[in-house]
């Protein structure tokens, strides 16, 4: 199911990739916290349908990232009070729609570790704490990803289209969300 995920939603990850454009060598300190800002926006809303939909588990909210965002954006003293949610962020009912907007959340936790890395070289030691969410899990980043790829891949044949679609579904929503907002 992973490599089914990883190779059906490969052009949308590089849409948002290149969308992002956070690698970029002339990264700004405030294209960078307005990435934060507009990424919280979307992760808090999606977070908040995830915690409340019928399949939702101490397992599933335990990968919620919204706090890190959180973390990020007050160490740069933006007023998080006055950022605006996602209205239209995947609304998932099953474990298997569930896990297709996991997908992507989780899988950003990989990309993140060389983002990280990238900011900090970019932007300077000061950067350094605010990226707390591109550091993921920190050490645990791998092994937390290959407990999920094995939920992924343990679940029944017929639940994977769901799984691929919300997973879809949740890389455009995230796109046309980034889209809205000034990257400055």
């Amino acid at each position: 199911m992973a490599a089914d995920l990883k190779l059906g939603t490969r052009a949308y990850h590089d849409d948002l990739e290149a969308k992002l454009d956070l690698l970029n060598s002339e990264l700004s300190l405030a294209r960078y916290v307005a990435t934060l800002s507009r990424t919280y926006g979307f992760y808090r809303a999606l977070e908040n349908n995830l915690g409340t939909c019928e399949a939702s588990s101490a397992w599933i909210t335990s990968r919620f990232k919204s706090e890190l965002l959180l973390i990020d954006l007050n160490y740069f003293k933006v007023d998080t009070d006055k950022l605006k949610l996602c209205g239209f962020a995947p609304d998932p009912a099953t474990f298997a729609e569930v896990l297709g907007c996991l997908y992507v959340t989780e899988g950003a936790t990989l990309g993140g570790q060389i983002i990280k890395r990238h900011v900090i070289r970019r932007l300077g030691a000061e950067a350094v704490q605010g990226c707390s969410f591109y550091s993921g899990y920190d050490e645990m980043t791998g092994p937390l990803w290959r407990e999920f790829r094995t939920v992924l891949d343990s679940q029944p044949h017929n639940s994977r289209a769901s799984t691929l679609k919300f997973a879809k579904l949740t890389f455009t929503t995230l796109l046309e969300w980034m889209s809205e907002g000034d990257l400055a």
